[in-house]
């Protein structure tokens, strides 16, 4: 899933959805498409976290340009892609 922002819009943090025996330390990625450039990259721990809950980690902060395609967040482990249901919203 991808999306694209109308305005630019600050993030600084990305998080995952915990699923069902989800343990350790997981690689969440933040993409613009639109460049092909690696935004951020943190690692959220799920060791004895809930499943079915979003778990975020803090990033340095970035302002998202307004009309880049971008790839929310990811694990690069090789676990489940935003698509199922991993996509988070950037933190209030």
């Amino acid at each position: 899933m991808e999306f694209a922002l109308t305005v630019n819009t600050p993030f600084n943090g990305i998080g995952i959805l915990c699923g069902t025996n989800n343990t350790g330390i997981h690689a969440v990625e933040l993409y613009d498409r639109t460049t092909e450039t690696l935004l951020r990259s943190v690692n959220v721990d799920l060791t004895g976290k809930a499943a079915g809950t979003f778990y975020y980690a803090n990033m340095t902060p970035i302002t998202l340009v307004a009309g880049h395609q971008i790839r929310p967040p990811d694990e690069s482990d090789g676990g489940r892609r935003p698509d199922t249901g991993q996509m988070s919203a950037p933190r209030p």
